[in-house]
């Protein structure tokens, strides 16, 4: 809908309003990047509260997310970052606790940029992980969970449990959400948003 503005007086109360509008944005990799392809096509509505941003890379570690896309933090000043991230950097080679780590530097990173509120989600299920088997990927998807809860309390990240997470909401590439899981991972993440405001 266009609006049209013949008062003056309208229009610099509509444009202050506009700037009192958060700003969020969604930042991770395919499971992000996919939301972002669901959201243009359903043409999801977002909150009246908030503008809300997604970008994500298939494939993405955090590492990789951290040095190669961080700018559009720069170019957004976003109030708000979700960070939907980190389970593709579980392998065997790798610790939960230093993937944890490592999403605890990028959020402290990520606040130092002057970002007011980070939220990191859950990590989700995988009924067919790469090259390890499906109990390896759980007990090491939990227990990040776990530890990224209870370093949660410490003021530089806020953790959200994606709720709805059941494995009907996986596509038959055992990896990715369905049309459902997508519908409901973007509600999940506006409500998050929205507990911040």
């Amino acid at each position: 809908m266009r609006m049209v503005f013949n008062n003056p007086n309208t229009k610099l109360i509509y444009s202050q309003f506009m700037k009192m509008k958060k700003t969020a944005l969604v930042l991770g990799h395919s499971f992000t990047r996919r939301l972002a392809e669901w959201a243009e096509k359903e043409d999801a509505q977002a909150s009246p509260r908030f503008n809300l941003h997604v970008f994500g890379v298939g494939g993405r570690r955090i590492r990789c997310t951290l040095t190669k896309d961080t700018d559009i933090i720069r170019r957004l000043t976003p109030d708000i970052v979700f960070l939907q991230i980190g389970s593709n950097d579980i392998s065997r080679r790798r610790s939960a606790k230093s993937v944890a780590e490592e999403l605890n530097d990028m959020a402290t990173y990520i606040r130092m940029l002057g970002v007011q509120h980070v939220i990191v989600g859950s990590l989700f299920p995988r009924p067919r992980p790469r090259q390890m088997t499906q109990g390896e990927y759980h007990k090491k998807r939990r227990k990040i969970n776990h530890i990224l809860k209870m370093t949660s309390n410490q003021g530089i990240f806020t953790f959200w449990n994606h709720a709805f997470m059941k494995n009907k909401f996986i596509s038959h590439d055992g990896v990715h959400l369905t049309i459902a899981g997508n519908k409901k991972f973007y509600f999940s993440i506006q409500t998050a948003i929205h507990r911040c405001l």
